[in-house]
């Protein structure tokens, strides 16, 4: 297995959309101050080409840097034994690299192999992971490479981006639109850190004003994986298409600065955000993405190996 050049936007088959987009905000440096990224390819004996987006968090203070997100580019007519012969070498090469992992650690895998490469991944996880989210009860969503043009906002509301100051007022809402449950300072501060932590990267992260208020009333925001989410309206601010404007500006801005349009995650059970989206243009994919947590609560820490 020799080492070669990380991929261009133009590598990738668009049958490979969250790989695309990750690597697009990796080309755009679109992570935050506290992200680091890595993107490598490998080439076998038979001339097939994987590549790997590696995100990890530096930790201040701590000669050991955290795992945060594995994504690998396997494409579906490679051979079994191609496939398992790759994922014992990049399994082996990351574990030796990272002695440490983020909260929850996300593995992307978009490829008929994924069930061998998950196998291959969590045998190295083997006695760590508590946890494990398999997202197979959402839908994943991807954005018109075209999307409408927005709709001017009505009377008296403004779009400003989020930003730190607004994290106080946005969180509670964040936080319950997660199913989270910050029950002491402890949890408030690690999510408000979380939250401000994402605000720190180039992404476009987008917040409606009125008026008649000083804080927010919708927001919307991006994530480093290339997924957009955490839309939200207030009630008494609903059924004026502010929703929809705020998913067209920022599949907009994201899709004119990067080339590749983002994607949503979207629960079963969340039909309104579900059929806004399909309404838009929005194409449902098969979702082959696991979060692994390391303890009860989900907390946003890192764990030593």
């Amino acid at each position: 297995m020799k080492q070669i050049d990380e991929p261009q936007l133009d590598d990738i088959s668009n049958d490979y959309p969250v790989f695309k987009i990750q690597l697009a905000y990796h080309k755009m440096q679109w992570y935050n101050a506290y992200n680091a990224v890595t993107v490598e390819g490998f080439e076998n004996e038979n001339g097939n080409k994987f590549y790997v987006i590696i995100v990890y968090n530096e930790v201040q203070m701590d000669p050991l840097s955290s795992l945060r997100s594995v994504n690998l580019y396997i494409q579906n007519n490679y051979c079994k034994d191609d496939v398992s012969q790759f994922m014992d070498f990049i399994c082996t090469k990351i574990f030796n690299r990272f002695k440490s992992f983020y909260s929850p650690l996300r593995f992307i895998c978009q490829s008929v192999h994924r069930d061998l490469a998950v196998e291959k991944f969590e045998n190295c996880l083997s006695g760590i992971m508590c946890q494990k989210l398999n997202l197979f009860d959402h839908h994943m969503m991807i954005a018109p490479l075209n999307i409408k043009p927005p709709s001017p906002l009505p009377s008296g509301y403004s779009v400003k981006r989020l930003e730190v100051c607004h994290v106080p007022f946005v969180l509670p809402f964040w936080a319950k639109d997660l199913n989270v449950i910050l029950e002491t300072q402890e949890e408030m501060e690690l999510y408000t850190n979380i939250l401000i932590e994402d605000l720190s990267s180039k992404r476009p992260s987008l917040v409606l004003f009125h008026e008649s208020s000083p804080n927010p009333i919708a927001w919307i925001k991006s994530y480093f994986d290339g997924a957009i989410g955490s839309l939200h309206v207030l009630e008494e601010h609903r059924r004026k298409g502010l929703a929809r404007t705020l998913i067209r500006m920022i599949v907009k801005e994201i899709t004119d600065v990067c080339g590749v349009p983002p994607f949503g995650n979207y629960r079963f059970d969340n039909k309104p955000s579900i059929c806004l989206s399909q309404s838009e243009g929005f194409v449902m994919q098969p979702l082959n993405y696991i979060r692994y947590f390391w303890n009860e609560k989900f907390n946003i820490k890192t764990k030593q190996f």
